[in-house]
């Protein structure tokens, strides 16, 4: 639910632009102050490391779209441009006036000028006071006969990737009554609700693959349905019971509801075996196994009003955004829950 109102605008990627832009310009200060070629390479590795990862981090965490990030990185690399070209320009005049005062009273006008910075800042955060919104939904609710209504355009049947291209399948659409009770119902199935994606997060679950430990919520990739990240991941541990492997499912909460009142969410399941490149899982192609694995445990927790299984998308071949290859029949699940769920 959304508290505040935020007017500013997410694009370009602040965070990118003061990647590039802070961060390179310290890596072309210790570049300058060294002399050896081999020590100025190894300080440009980590610099170029460091503004790529924190790029990485909000596709990854799903605040960010490419297009804020690259938007960002090359705002960030104007600024720098403009940076070094000014340092250097001041770099080759002569040198800069030295004040003649003692070394006591430059650091007294220093310390002077830090803490009217910290007392601006405080003051600042004390007066700014954002109007509350108590808005329920960012966007408007329609109402449709059909569940299958809401896939009016054929593309918002499939997730897709950071560049629009077509992923998996949608293979569960669910009817709830509300947030609350989706949860509930992977609750009863056995199912645990994914944690949100932070650094603290991040940190644990390379922690538990490292360690081939078990992290029962740990943290799912973010994915896209109709331009928007998904909404809710809920996983199950297999036999090996490490995070290495799992089962999982990405649902999204459309604007869609029924003619009775009850939310419309669209989902896919796919089981991990196996993590690659260190940053993501490898899943098993056969996604409608991993379909009928977790429809299996929401019919044995007994909060289903009704099911069927319709023919959503044609028969298909296809790749994910890690190039991991997948095959389905094109099925999916449709499914309203008891409302005293």
């Amino acid at each position: 639910i959304q508290v505040y109102a935020e007017h500013s605008f997410s694009f370009p990627s602040g965070h990118a632009t003061l990647a590039v832009a802070f961060y390179g310009f310290v890596t072309y200060i210790l570049i300058r102050s060294t002399r050896k070629w081999k020590t100025k390479g190894n300080l440009l590795f980590p610099g170029v490391i460091i503004g790529f990862l924190i790029g990485f981090s909000r596709l990854y965490l799903g605040v960010h779209y490419l297009s804020d990030v690259w938007s960002g990185y090359l705002i960030g690399t104007l600024w720098l441009i403009i940076g070094i070209s000014l340092s250097q320009w001041l770099h080759v005049r002569e040198p800069p006036y030295t004040p003649s005062g003692s070394s006591g009273k430059i650091r007294f006008a220093s310390t002077i000028l830090i803490l009217s910075s910290i007392l601006f800042y405080i003051g600042f955060a004390k007066q700014y006071h954002p109007g509350r919104s108590f808005a329920t939904s960012s966007f408007d609710i329609a109402i449709v006969q059909n569940a299958q209504d809401i896939f009016s355009d054929e593309r918002m049947k499939y997730m897709e990737t950071l560049t629009g291209r077509e992923q998996e399948p949608m293979n569960f659409i669910i009817m709830a009554q509300n947030d609350k009770q989706l949860i509930e119902i992977f609750r009863k199935a056995g199912w645990f609700r994914a944690d949100k994606p932070t650094f603290r997060s991040l940190a644990k679950i390379y922690k538990a693959a490292l360690l081939h430990e078990p992290y029962p919520t740990a943290p799912v990739t973010p994915l896209f349905w109709n331009s928007s990240v998904n909404d809710f991941s809920f996983e199950k541990p297999t036999d090996a019971n490490n995070i290495r492997e799992r089962h999982h499912v990405r649902f999204w909460k459309t604007k869609y509801i029924t003619k009775n009142g009850k939310h419309i969410y669209v989902g896919t399941a796919s089981l991990d075996t196996g993590v690659k490149w260190g940053v993501t899982h490898r899943i098993d192609p056969n996604i409608d196994g991993e379909r009928e694995y977790l429809f299996n445990d929401l019919k044995r927790a007994r909060r289903l009003e009704s099911y069927k299984k319709i023919q959503l998308v044609k028969p298909r071949l296809g790749h994910n955004f890690a190039g991991d290859p997948f095959f389905t029949d094109g099925k999916a699940y449709l499914i309203i829950s008891k409302s005293d769920a």
